[in-house]
C-alpha cells in the first residue's frame, strides 16, 4: 500500500495512550536517576523535575511518532498489529491481503539485514560507555544504576542477535506464502480471449455442458 493510511480514532486514542506512558515511565526512570546523583536537596529535586519532565517529553513524541509513522506506512494499526503476530508465531491469518502485506514484510525484511550488524554495536558501544562512566563517576547510586542499565542493554543485545536470524526466517516464509496466494488469486481470475471463455464472457466449458 503506498500510501499514508489515515489514523482513525481508535488510533489516536492508543497513540495517546502510548505517549502519556512512556513519557511517565521515561520522565520519571530520568528524573529518578537525576535525582540520585546529586545531594538530594531542594535544588537538586527542581533540577531533576525539569530534566525529567522534558526528557520524558521528547522521548515520548519521539516513541509514538515513529509508532504512528509505522502505523501509516503499514495500512493501519490493525494491519501492522496483524502483520506483527504473523511474523512472531511464523503463520499467515485467513484473511491476510497479499497487496496489503508484502511491501510491509519486504521492508521490515530490509531492515533486518540492514540492522543485523549495527544494532549489536550500537548496543555494545552503549553498555562499555555506561560501564566507563559508572566506574568514573564515583557515586553508588549512580554506579549502581548504569551497572544495572549496561547488565540489561548486554542482555537486549544477546537476545537481539538470538532472534534475529529467526525474525528473517519467518519474515522470508510469509513473503514467500503471500506472493503463492497472490499467483493463486491471479491464477483463479477468467483472462480475456481465454479458450474456455465464451463470446458473452461466460465460461466457455460451462455453455459446452448445458
Amino acid at each position: 500500500m503506498a500510501g499514508k493510511h489515515p489514523l482513525t480514532r481508535a488510533d489516536r486514542w492508543v497513540a495517546t495512550g502510548i505517549f502519556v506512558g512512556t513519557c511517565a515511565v521515561f520522565g520519571l526512570g530520568l528524573g529518578g536517576l537525576s535525582y540520585g546523583m546529586f545531594d538530594r536537596g531542594a535544588h537538586s529535586l527542581l533540577a531533576a523535575t525539569i530534566g525529567g519532565a522534558a526528557g520524558g517529553l521528547v522521548f515520548g513524541f519521539g516513541m509514538t511518532f515513529a509508532i504512528i509513522a509505522s502505523w501509516r506506512a503499514g495500512g493501519g494499526r490493525a494491519t501492522v498489529v496483524a502483520i506483527n503476530r504473523a511474523v512472531r508465531v511464523g503463520a499467515l491469518p485467513a484473511d491476510a491481503d497479499p497487496a496489503a502485506w508484502l511491501p510491509v514484510l519486504a521492508r521490515r525484511l530490509e531492515e533486518a539485514r540492514r540492522w543485523k550488524l549495527s544494532n549489536p554495536l550500537i548496543f555494545a558501544t552503549v553498555a562499555v560507555v555506561g560501564i566507563g562512566t559508572a566506574i568514573a563517576v564515583r557515586n553508588p547510586v549512580y554506579t549502581i544504576v548504569m551497572l544495572g542499565l549496561a547488565a540489561v542493554i548486554i542482555g537486549i543485545t544477546l537476545w537481539s542477535v538470538a532472534t534475529r536470524r529467526r525474525r528473517e526466517q519467518s519474515i522470508l516464509a510469509l513473503i514467500e506464502e503471500l506472493e503463492a496466494r497472490r499467483g493463486l488469486d491471479d491464477g483463479a481470475r477468467p483472462v480475456p480471449g481465454n479458450r474456455d471463455e465464451g463470446e458473452d464472457g461466460t465460461d466457455g466449458r460451462a455453455a459446452r455442458i448445458r
